[in-house]
């Protein structure tokens, strides 16, 4: 593959490595704030997926969403209005259930209840979730462009492959796909994962992913 072209601008790859993830938990008290930031840290889901968006037509997440037995949530989505609303089954790991059991305890409901999950609003999520640079003194952009790249990541390191996480995740926005070119590209059988992705993955993986197009073409 050639060299990405210096001219070509080098964007520093915002993702949180686990002790980073960890210490944004400590700092979240409240147990829905919490649920909220595990979804999208942990399974990549977005904030109109979490809590329904009705320009786009899509409900929100449900308690009954929630299968703990076979460890999935169901998960309505439309990427553009154009699309049609589809519904995908995304698999729940054990971060996420731990969050979401403790957030349905202090409603003083059960997963055999009904109803929608979460009242908070689009701006609510991205105002707590800024807060959290301040309080955690982190030099990233905490939002949910950095968590879904996170979760993404997490993926990675789990063993699976980029067509995997795509279905997985129901679409990839454009500044997330330069991960999975680069993954695709260089990790084809993710067997140097663990090196690879050892905290912020590359710091240029937008300009990587430029020069893997570039040699394709």
């Amino acid at each position: 593959m050639p060299e990405p072209s210096n001219d070509l601008p080098v964007h520093k790859l915002c993702v949180l490595n686990s002790g980073e993830v960890e210490k944004c938990l400590l700092e979240l008290n409240d147990t829905q704030h919490r649920a909220i930031f595990s979804l999208i840290v942990e399974m990549g889901l977005t904030p109109s997926e979490i809590l329904g968006d009705e320009s786009l037509g899509i409900k929100g997440m449900y308690i009954q969403d929630l299968d703990t037995r076979n460890m999935t949530i169901k998960v309505q989505y439309r990427f553009k209005k154009d699309d049609r609303i589809t519904t995908r089954l995304a698999p729940m790991t054990a971060p996420v259930l731990v969050a979401m059991r403790d957030y349905v305890a202090s409603k003083n409901q059960t997963f055999n209840d009904f109803g929608k999950l979460f009242d908070l609003s689009d701006r609510m999520v991205r105002h707590f979730l800024s807060n959290l640079e301040e309080k955690t003194g982190i030099k990233k952009p905490i939002d949910t462009t950095t968590l879904r790249r996170t979760a993404i990541v997490k993926m990675l390191r789990g063993g699976l492959k980029p067509d995997e996480i795509k279905k997985r995740l129901g679409f990839v926005r454009p500044q997330e796909e330069s991960i999975l070119i680069v993954s695709s590209y260089f990790l084809p059988d993710l067997g140097d994962y663990e090196r690879v992705f050892k905290d912020f993955l590359f710091d240029n993986m937008d300009t990587m992913a430029s020069g893997v197009r570039a040699s394709k073409n």
